[in-house]
């Protein structure tokens, strides 16, 4: 629950795979504090797919922290998305 990891994997995608640039993106304390209480209530689920509580917020700030570290670590890198 640290924040979202970002890396470049130079890749044929098949035998060769070279590790590159990486970066971390911490998570804020009340995405931390949001985490930790959408796992409490997740626990009890027997629905896989429900989302109620702080699981449906919980989960539109994981989607978010995620483009955001994406943009963050293209625009660290001097990238552009469509190279990728």
């Amino acid at each position: 629950m640290d924040g979202v990891d970002a890396a470049l994997i130079d890749t044929d995608v098949e035998t060769s795979l070279v590790p590159g640039r990486n970066g971390l993106f911490p998570y804020g304390e009340a995405d931390r504090a949001l985490l930790r209480l959408a796992i409490e209530e997740a626990a009890s689920l027997e629905d896989r797919n429900a989302r109620p509580g702080r699981l449906a917020p919980a989960e539109e700030m994981i989607t978010l922290r995620h483009t955001e570290a994406a943009e963050a670590f293209l625009l660290a890198e001097s990238l552009r998305a469509e190279r990728i």
